[in-house]
C-alpha cells in the first residue's frame, strides 16, 4: 500500500487554490494576497515575503511529490500544463483522466477511487 503525503498547512493548500483560480499570478501579488502579516512588528518588507512566498512555494512542490509542477518565471508562478488542476475533490474522484485535486498527488489518488470498474 502506498502512503500519503504529510498533511499540507492551510497557506499552502491557499497558494495552490489560488494559482489554480488565478491561472497563475505575479509572485509580489501572490504575496500580498496569501500571506499573513509577519508577526515581527516591523511591517512588510518585500524581502522577507519573497522568502516566505519561496517557502510556501517548496512546501505546496512537495506535496505534489513533484518540483515541476510549480513553474516561477519572471516574477510570476503558475502550475503546469499537464495537468488539469481543480479544487473539486468530488470531481477529481469521479474523472479517470489526469486530473489532480490541490491537496491530492498522483500515487495514491487511485487508493482512493478503489477498484476500476467499482466496488
Amino acid at each position: 500500500m502506498r502512503s500519503a503525503p504529510p498533511p499540507a498547512d492551510a497557506l499552502t493548500l491557499l497558494l495552490l487554490a489560488y494559482l489554480i483560480l488565478r491561472d497563475g499570478a505575479d509572485l509580489a501579488a501572490t504575496a500580498d494576497l496569501i500571506l499573513p502579516p509577519a508577526r515581527t512588528g516591523r511591517g512588510s518588507d518585500a524581502r522577507r515575503d519573497a522568502a516566505r512566498l519561496r517557502g510556501l512555494i517548496a512546501r505546496a512542490r512537495h506535496l505534489l511529490a513533484d518540483p515541476a509542477v510549480i513553474l516561477v518565471r519572471g516574477g510570476a508562478v503558475s502550475l503546469d500544463r499537464q495537468h488539469t488542476w481543480t479544487t473539486d475533490l468530488t470531481a477529481a474522484l469521479a474523472t479517470t483522466g489526469p486530473t489532480l485535486p490541490a491537496w491530492l498527488t498522483a500515487p495514491w489518488i487511485d487508493d482512493l477511487r478503489g477498484p476500476p470498474g467499482g466496488v
